[in-house]
Protein backbone atom coordinates (compact mmCIF):
# COMPACT_ATOMS: atom_id res chain seq x y z
CA UNK A 1 0.00 0.00 0.00
CA UNK A 2 2.84 2.08 0.85
CA UNK A 3 4.76 1.61 -2.31
CA UNK A 4 1.09 2.26 -4.31
CA UNK A 5 1.13 5.98 -2.79
CA UNK A 6 4.55 6.53 -3.45
CA UNK A 7 3.46 5.60 -7.24
CA UNK A 8 0.83 8.12 -7.09
CA UNK A 9 2.43 10.94 -5.62
CA UNK A 10 5.04 10.05 -8.43
CA UNK A 11 3.31 10.28 -11.34
CA UNK A 12 1.16 13.65 -10.16
CA UNK A 13 4.39 15.61 -9.96
CA UNK A 14 5.35 14.32 -13.26
CA UNK A 15 2.16 15.65 -14.46
CA UNK A 16 2.08 18.78 -12.54
CA UNK A 17 5.66 19.89 -13.75
CA UNK A 18 5.14 20.23 -17.37
CA UNK A 19 2.18 22.27 -16.88
CA UNK A 20 4.08 24.75 -14.90
CA UNK A 21 7.04 24.42 -17.45
CA UNK A 22 4.38 25.96 -20.08
CA UNK A 23 5.28 29.30 -19.70
CA UNK A 24 8.83 29.21 -19.50
CA UNK A 25 11.14 30.20 -22.73
CA UNK A 26 13.75 27.24 -24.40
CA UNK A 27 16.45 28.58 -26.31
CA UNK A 28 14.00 28.41 -29.68
CA UNK A 29 12.05 30.69 -28.17
CA UNK A 30 14.76 32.83 -27.29
CA UNK A 31 16.44 32.89 -30.41
CA UNK A 32 13.09 34.01 -31.87
CA UNK A 33 12.35 37.41 -29.63
CA UNK A 34 13.94 40.38 -29.28
CA UNK A 35 13.71 41.67 -25.18
CA UNK A 36 13.63 45.61 -24.41
CA UNK A 37 15.86 46.81 -21.81
CA UNK A 38 13.80 50.36 -22.49
CA UNK A 39 10.83 51.98 -23.57
CA UNK A 40 10.79 55.31 -24.48
CA UNK A 41 7.80 57.31 -25.26
CA UNK A 42 7.43 60.76 -27.11
CA UNK A 43 4.85 62.47 -28.66
CA UNK A 44 4.62 63.26 -32.64
CA UNK A 45 3.70 66.93 -33.47
CA UNK A 46 0.29 65.43 -35.03
CA UNK A 47 -0.27 63.85 -31.24
CA UNK A 48 0.44 60.57 -32.49
CA UNK A 49 2.48 58.10 -30.35
CA UNK A 50 6.40 57.74 -30.71
CA UNK A 51 8.03 54.55 -29.14
CA UNK A 52 11.54 54.30 -28.94
CA UNK A 53 12.58 50.36 -27.97
CA UNK A 54 16.51 49.89 -26.92
CA UNK A 55 16.16 45.80 -27.25
CA UNK A 56 18.70 42.86 -27.52
CA UNK A 57 18.41 40.01 -29.37
CA UNK A 58 19.75 36.80 -27.90
CA UNK A 59 21.68 34.06 -29.53
CA UNK A 60 22.94 31.16 -28.73
CA UNK A 61 25.87 29.30 -30.76
CA UNK A 62 25.09 25.48 -30.94
CA UNK A 63 28.64 25.27 -30.75
CA UNK A 64 29.23 27.28 -28.02
CA UNK A 65 28.39 27.21 -24.68
CA UNK A 66 28.11 30.91 -24.03
CA UNK A 67 24.97 33.39 -25.18
CA UNK A 68 25.63 36.42 -27.56
CA UNK A 69 23.53 39.76 -28.10
CA UNK A 70 22.74 42.13 -31.00
CA UNK A 71 21.94 45.61 -29.77
CA UNK A 72 19.15 46.78 -31.57
CA UNK A 73 16.71 50.35 -31.54
CA UNK A 74 13.27 50.47 -33.17
CA UNK A 75 11.27 53.29 -33.11
CA UNK A 76 7.12 52.60 -33.85
CA UNK A 77 4.52 55.53 -34.43
CA UNK A 78 1.08 55.11 -34.10
CA UNK A 79 -2.70 56.30 -32.98
CA UNK A 80 -2.01 54.72 -29.61
CA UNK A 81 0.90 53.08 -27.73
CA UNK A 82 -0.09 49.41 -28.68
CA UNK A 83 0.10 50.60 -32.47
CA UNK A 84 2.78 51.73 -32.39
CA UNK A 85 4.35 48.59 -30.81
CA UNK A 86 2.13 46.94 -33.62
CA UNK A 87 4.02 48.88 -35.94
CA UNK A 88 7.39 48.06 -34.94
CA UNK A 89 6.42 44.26 -35.20
CA UNK A 90 5.75 44.03 -38.52
CA UNK A 91 9.19 45.83 -39.26
CA UNK A 92 10.82 42.92 -37.34
CA UNK A 93 11.16 38.96 -37.39
CA UNK A 94 12.01 39.15 -34.05
CA UNK A 95 9.12 39.51 -31.67
CA UNK A 96 9.40 42.25 -29.21
CA UNK A 97 9.05 41.11 -25.30
CA UNK A 98 9.07 43.47 -22.82
CA UNK A 99 9.43 40.94 -20.00
CA UNK A 100 13.09 42.08 -19.44
CA UNK A 101 11.89 45.97 -19.39
CA UNK A 102 14.15 47.93 -16.45
CA UNK A 103 13.64 51.61 -17.70
CA UNK A 104 10.41 53.61 -18.98
CA UNK A 105 10.96 57.22 -19.91
CA UNK A 106 8.58 59.61 -21.03
CA UNK A 107 10.31 62.75 -22.79
CA UNK A 108 9.13 66.20 -21.64
CA UNK A 109 6.68 67.35 -24.28
CA UNK A 110 4.91 63.84 -23.96
CA UNK A 111 4.79 64.88 -19.80
CA UNK A 112 3.54 67.93 -20.28
CA UNK A 113 0.87 66.94 -22.88
CA UNK A 114 -0.07 63.98 -20.09
CA UNK A 115 0.89 60.18 -20.45
CA UNK A 116 -2.49 59.04 -19.64
CA UNK A 117 -2.16 57.49 -23.48
CA UNK A 118 0.66 55.19 -22.78
CA UNK A 119 -0.57 54.33 -19.12
CA UNK A 120 -3.21 52.08 -19.97
CA UNK A 121 -0.83 49.79 -22.10
CA UNK A 122 1.87 49.89 -19.19
CA UNK A 123 -0.60 49.06 -16.71
CA UNK A 124 -2.66 46.15 -18.17
CA UNK A 125 -0.59 44.82 -20.78
CA UNK A 126 0.72 41.25 -19.02
CA UNK A 127 4.29 42.09 -20.61
CA UNK A 128 4.75 45.60 -18.90
CA UNK A 129 6.32 44.64 -14.88
CA UNK A 130 6.03 46.81 -12.36
CA UNK A 131 9.35 47.29 -10.90
CA UNK A 132 10.95 49.33 -14.32
CA UNK A 133 11.94 52.74 -12.92
CA UNK A 134 9.98 55.18 -14.61
CA UNK A 135 12.09 59.29 -15.52
CA UNK A 136 11.12 62.26 -17.83
CA UNK A 137 13.98 63.47 -19.84
CA UNK A 138 14.79 66.52 -20.94
CA UNK A 139 16.40 67.45 -24.45
CA UNK A 140 16.24 66.17 -27.86
CA UNK A 141 15.27 62.21 -27.62
CA UNK A 142 17.10 61.78 -31.02
CA UNK A 143 20.07 63.03 -29.31
CA UNK A 144 19.34 60.51 -26.51
CA UNK A 145 19.28 57.13 -28.69
CA UNK A 146 22.16 58.53 -30.58
CA UNK A 147 24.43 58.37 -27.09
CA UNK A 148 22.39 55.38 -25.70
CA UNK A 149 23.27 53.51 -29.30
CA UNK A 150 27.16 54.46 -28.83
CA UNK A 151 27.35 53.23 -25.75
CA UNK A 152 28.38 49.60 -24.47
CA UNK A 153 25.94 49.66 -22.34
CA UNK A 154 22.04 48.90 -22.91
CA UNK A 155 19.95 51.91 -21.84
CA UNK A 156 17.47 50.07 -19.31
CA UNK A 157 20.36 48.44 -17.92
CA UNK A 158 22.58 51.09 -17.25
CA UNK A 159 19.83 53.54 -15.51
CA UNK A 160 18.98 50.61 -13.42
CA UNK A 161 22.50 50.22 -12.22
CA UNK A 162 22.67 54.07 -12.00
CA UNK A 163 19.89 53.92 -9.76
CA UNK A 164 20.91 51.45 -7.57
CA UNK A 165 24.06 53.33 -7.05
CA UNK A 166 22.38 56.20 -6.10
CA UNK A 167 19.52 55.33 -4.01
CA UNK A 168 20.90 57.12 -0.88
CA UNK A 169 21.64 59.83 -3.35
CA UNK A 170 19.72 63.11 -1.67
CA UNK A 171 20.37 64.78 -4.94
CA UNK A 172 18.41 62.08 -6.95
CA UNK A 173 15.07 61.25 -6.74
CA UNK A 174 13.70 57.62 -8.35
CA UNK A 175 10.49 55.87 -8.43
CA UNK A 176 9.25 52.77 -10.34
CA UNK A 177 6.02 52.56 -12.16
CA UNK A 178 4.61 50.94 -9.30
CA UNK A 179 4.92 53.50 -6.42
CA UNK A 180 3.88 56.35 -9.33
CA UNK A 181 0.92 54.71 -10.19
CA UNK A 182 -0.61 53.93 -6.92
CA UNK A 183 0.43 57.52 -5.16
CA UNK A 184 -1.03 59.29 -8.58
CA UNK A 185 -4.16 58.14 -7.78
CA UNK A 186 -4.22 58.54 -3.58
CA UNK A 187 -4.69 61.80 -1.81
CA UNK A 188 -4.29 65.13 -3.96
CA UNK A 189 -3.10 62.63 -7.02
CA UNK A 190 0.64 64.19 -6.44
CA UNK A 191 3.86 62.36 -7.19
CA UNK A 192 7.70 62.36 -8.20
CA UNK A 193 8.92 60.99 -10.69
CA UNK A 194 12.99 61.15 -11.84
CA UNK A 195 14.58 63.49 -14.17
CA UNK A 196 17.04 62.53 -16.76
CA UNK A 197 19.35 64.99 -18.76
CA UNK A 198 22.76 64.92 -21.17
CA UNK A 199 25.90 65.96 -19.48
CA UNK A 200 28.60 67.03 -21.34
CA UNK A 201 31.70 65.25 -19.81
CA UNK A 202 35.36 66.15 -21.27
CA UNK A 203 35.33 64.23 -24.55
CA UNK A 204 32.00 62.42 -24.26
CA UNK A 205 28.33 62.99 -23.32
CA UNK A 206 26.36 60.95 -20.66
CA UNK A 207 22.89 60.52 -19.16
CA UNK A 208 22.98 61.39 -16.13
CA UNK A 209 20.25 61.56 -13.17
CA UNK A 210 19.08 65.38 -13.13
CA UNK A 211 16.48 66.49 -10.30
CA UNK A 212 13.35 65.42 -10.35
CA UNK A 213 9.47 66.42 -11.66
CA UNK A 214 6.66 66.77 -9.84
CA UNK A 215 3.26 65.02 -11.55
CA UNK A 216 -0.31 65.58 -10.94
CA UNK A 217 -2.35 62.74 -11.89
CA UNK A 218 -1.02 62.28 -15.55
CA UNK A 219 0.50 65.55 -16.15
CA UNK A 220 4.01 67.34 -15.47
CA UNK A 221 3.69 70.36 -13.05
CA UNK A 222 7.03 71.40 -12.57
CA UNK A 223 10.68 70.44 -12.41
CA UNK A 224 12.22 70.09 -8.96
CA UNK A 225 15.83 71.14 -9.96
CA UNK A 226 18.84 68.82 -7.92
CA UNK A 227 19.62 71.27 -5.11
CA UNK A 228 15.71 71.47 -4.76
CA UNK A 229 15.85 67.41 -4.29
CA UNK A 230 17.51 67.65 -1.33
CA UNK A 231 15.07 69.87 0.38
CA UNK A 232 12.35 67.26 -1.02
CA UNK A 233 14.27 64.51 0.63
CA UNK A 234 15.06 65.68 3.71
CA UNK A 235 11.07 66.67 4.42
CA UNK A 236 10.28 63.47 3.15
CA UNK A 237 12.46 61.13 5.41
CA UNK A 238 14.37 59.97 2.34
CA UNK A 239 18.23 61.00 2.97
CA UNK A 240 20.30 58.49 5.01
CA UNK A 241 23.91 59.51 3.90
CA UNK A 242 25.04 62.10 1.65
CA UNK A 243 26.92 65.31 1.65
CA UNK A 244 26.03 68.90 2.83
CA UNK A 245 28.58 71.77 1.98
CA UNK A 246 29.08 74.65 4.80
CA UNK A 247 30.90 77.67 5.04
CA UNK A 248 34.30 77.96 6.75
CA UNK A 249 33.87 80.15 9.64
CA UNK A 250 37.78 80.39 10.17
CA UNK A 251 38.77 80.51 6.27
CA UNK A 252 37.27 83.92 3.85
CA UNK A 253 35.40 81.61 0.95
CA UNK A 254 36.67 78.41 2.28
CA UNK A 255 34.04 75.30 3.02
CA UNK A 256 33.83 72.08 4.82
CA UNK A 257 32.29 69.26 3.48
CA UNK A 258 30.36 67.32 5.96
CA UNK A 259 29.30 63.54 5.41
CA UNK A 260 25.94 62.12 6.46
CA UNK A 261 26.03 59.28 9.04
CA UNK A 262 22.57 58.89 9.39
CA UNK A 263 19.76 61.33 8.98
CA UNK A 264 15.71 60.95 10.10
CA UNK A 265 12.47 63.13 10.00
CA UNK A 266 9.21 62.92 12.28
CA UNK A 267 6.35 64.52 10.57
CA UNK A 268 3.58 65.55 13.08
CA UNK A 269 0.52 67.09 11.44
CA UNK A 270 -2.20 68.86 13.66
CA UNK A 271 -5.64 70.62 12.95
CA UNK A 272 -6.25 73.52 15.31
CA UNK A 273 -8.37 76.71 14.95
CA UNK A 274 -8.97 76.12 11.33
CA UNK A 275 -5.00 76.15 11.22
CA UNK A 276 -3.04 73.01 9.74
CA UNK A 277 0.36 72.59 11.68
CA UNK A 278 2.51 70.97 9.83
CA UNK A 279 5.47 69.53 12.11
CA UNK A 280 8.95 68.84 10.64
CA UNK A 281 11.71 67.30 13.40
CA UNK A 282 14.92 66.67 11.45
CA UNK A 283 18.15 64.79 13.24
CA UNK A 284 20.78 64.59 11.02
CA UNK A 285 24.16 63.17 12.75
CA UNK A 286 27.28 64.38 10.14
CA UNK A 287 31.68 63.98 10.41
CA UNK A 288 33.63 66.57 8.35
CA UNK A 289 35.12 64.94 5.46
CA UNK A 290 36.99 67.75 4.01
CA UNK A 291 38.33 71.32 4.82
CA UNK A 292 39.28 74.38 2.38
CA UNK A 293 41.92 75.56 4.16
CA UNK A 294 42.43 75.88 7.82
CA UNK A 295 39.85 74.60 10.53
CA UNK A 296 41.00 73.60 14.44
CA UNK A 297 38.43 71.34 15.67
CA UNK A 298 37.18 73.17 19.03
CA UNK A 299 33.54 72.38 20.48
CA UNK A 300 33.17 76.40 20.16
CA UNK A 301 33.99 76.02 16.59
CA UNK A 302 31.74 73.00 15.98
CA UNK A 303 28.72 74.61 17.80
CA UNK A 304 29.44 77.44 15.30
CA UNK A 305 29.15 75.02 12.80
CA UNK A 306 26.23 73.49 13.92
CA UNK A 307 24.27 76.57 14.26
CA UNK A 308 25.18 78.20 11.14
CA UNK A 309 24.28 74.48 9.14
CA UNK A 310 20.63 74.26 11.06
CA UNK A 311 19.58 77.56 9.87
CA UNK A 312 20.87 77.24 6.35
CA UNK A 313 18.68 74.27 5.84
CA UNK A 314 16.21 75.45 7.74
CA UNK A 315 15.66 77.88 5.09
CA UNK A 316 16.84 75.90 2.22
CA UNK A 317 13.57 73.85 3.34
CA UNK A 318 11.45 76.77 3.89
CA UNK A 319 12.61 78.36 0.67
CA UNK A 320 11.37 74.98 -0.64
CA UNK A 321 7.92 74.52 0.75
CA UNK A 322 6.98 78.53 -0.27
CA UNK A 323 8.14 77.83 -4.08
CA UNK A 324 5.25 75.46 -4.20
CA UNK A 325 2.53 76.46 -2.11
CA UNK A 326 2.68 79.96 -3.50
CA UNK A 327 2.15 78.28 -6.95
CA UNK A 328 -0.76 76.22 -5.28
CA UNK A 329 0.84 73.19 -5.14
CA UNK A 330 0.77 70.38 -2.13
CA UNK A 331 4.22 69.20 -2.81
CA UNK A 332 4.35 67.49 0.83
CA UNK A 333 0.87 65.60 0.38
CA UNK A 334 -0.26 67.49 3.35
CA UNK A 335 -3.75 67.25 2.40
CA UNK A 336 -3.32 62.93 2.28
CA UNK A 337 -1.38 63.20 5.73
CA UNK A 338 -4.48 65.37 7.15
CA UNK A 339 -6.85 62.96 5.32
CA UNK A 340 -5.02 59.63 7.11
CA UNK A 341 -5.17 61.62 10.79
CA UNK A 342 -8.70 63.36 10.46
CA UNK A 343 -10.75 60.67 8.06
CA UNK A 344 -13.50 62.79 8.31
CA UNK A 345 -12.57 65.92 8.42
CA UNK A 346 -13.11 68.38 5.39
CA UNK A 347 -11.08 71.51 4.98
CA UNK A 348 -11.10 73.89 2.35
CA UNK A 349 -7.79 75.74 1.11
CA UNK A 350 -5.57 73.72 2.69
CA UNK A 351 -2.25 74.71 1.32
CA UNK A 352 -3.45 78.78 2.67
CA UNK A 353 -3.73 77.14 6.45
CA UNK A 354 -0.77 75.90 6.65
CA UNK A 355 2.00 76.97 9.28
CA UNK A 356 4.78 74.69 8.68
CA UNK A 357 7.26 74.27 11.75
CA UNK A 358 11.07 72.95 10.84
CA UNK A 359 13.35 72.17 13.57
CA UNK A 360 16.70 70.84 13.01
CA UNK A 361 19.24 68.79 14.93
CA UNK A 362 22.06 68.85 13.37
CA UNK A 363 25.23 66.71 15.56
CA UNK A 364 28.95 67.33 13.88
CA UNK A 365 31.43 65.51 14.89
CA UNK A 366 35.15 65.69 13.71
CA UNK A 367 37.11 62.95 11.73
CA UNK A 368 38.84 59.85 12.77
CA UNK A 369 41.50 60.36 11.12
CA UNK A 370 42.69 64.16 11.73
CA UNK A 371 41.28 66.53 14.09
CA UNK A 372 42.02 69.32 12.81
CA UNK A 373 43.86 70.81 8.81
CA UNK A 374 46.46 73.22 8.65
CA UNK A 375 46.70 73.74 4.79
Amino acid sequence: MTVLRKSFKVLIIVLIIPIILTGCFNYKEINTTTFTTCAIFDIADNGDVLIYLDCVRPYRDANESSDKGKRIIYKGTGRTAYEAIRSINMASSYKVNFTQNRAIIFTEKAARGGINKYLSLINTDQEFQVKPYVFVFFGDVEQLIKISSGDEEYLGVFLSELVQKNKNNPRAITTNINDYLVESKVGNNYTVLGGLDIRKDVIDERVELSGGVLMRRTEMIERINVTECMSYNFLKNKIKTGTLEVKNPQVKDGFLSLEILNSNTNTDIQYKNDQVILTKDIKINAVIAESQGRFIVTKESLNELKKNEEVNIRQYLMQFFKRFSNSQVDVLQVERLLEMKYPKLQVENILSKIDLKINVDVNISESNRVEDNYF
